[in-house]
């Protein structure tokens, strides 16, 4: 599916119905910004999102994955091929997407720990007990944020709260490890 084409085609249906992008996000439950980047061909709709905008349209999902208009209600054999694939690659194109953002953020989280690291000059103990859990707490605020982010554009987030709650979680156990050990006169407590 061309980006391009794909673009044009939602702008001429929305300018139809007389419907400014706004309008047309708070139909579909996304940013006026996202109907922006779509219609400018820098981007495509959520695969969840492309029978809910086939709707607010008027047209066909059929239409709406090939960027025309059908007259005919027969579809050929090749044209839903060429649709189905067309589907197939733009899934696989946002999934790619996904994990290479969580890629990212993977490895802005190592580049932060590895700084705190260096630059902590008072020992693994203080960076373990202290640091760590800050580090965690912040990333796991940030990736909840970012998952909340793309749940509102129907994006893929499953993974983004996932790792949220694992760096959310992380403090809360360390602490109980260390309410645990207080108690009981064991563990890295220090004289």
């Amino acid at each position: 599916m061309d980006n391009k084409k794909f673009g044009e085609f939602i702008a001429t249906l929305r300018k139809e119905k007389n419907w400014t992008q706004a309008e047309l996000a708070q139909k579909l439950n996304v940013t006026d910004k996202a109907i922006s980047k779509w219609e400018r061909g820098l981007g495509f709709p959520d695969i969840k999102t492309i029978e809910p905008l086939a709707d607010a349209l008027g047209v066909s999902v059929l239409e709406i994955m090939q960027c025309e208009h059908k007259t005919d209600e027969v579809i050929s054999r090749d044209g839903a091929s060429q649709v189905l694939m067309n589907t197939i690659d733009l899934v696989k194109e946002q999934r790619r997407k996904e994990k290479r953002d969580i890629l990212r953020g993977a490895g802005i989280i190592g580049l932060i720990m590895l700084s705190v690291l260096a630059i902590d000059n008072v020992g693994w103990f203080a960076f373990a007990t202290i640091w760590l859990q800050i580090i965690a707490l912040v990333i796991g605020v940030a990736l909840l944020a970012m998952g909340i982010h793309y749940k509102r554009q129907q994006k893929p987030c499953t993974i983004t709260f996932v790792v949220a709650s694992v760096c959310l979680l992380y403090p809360v156990a360390w602490i109980i490890f260390l309410c645990i050990a207080f108690v009981t006169g064991i563990g890295p407590i220090p004289n």
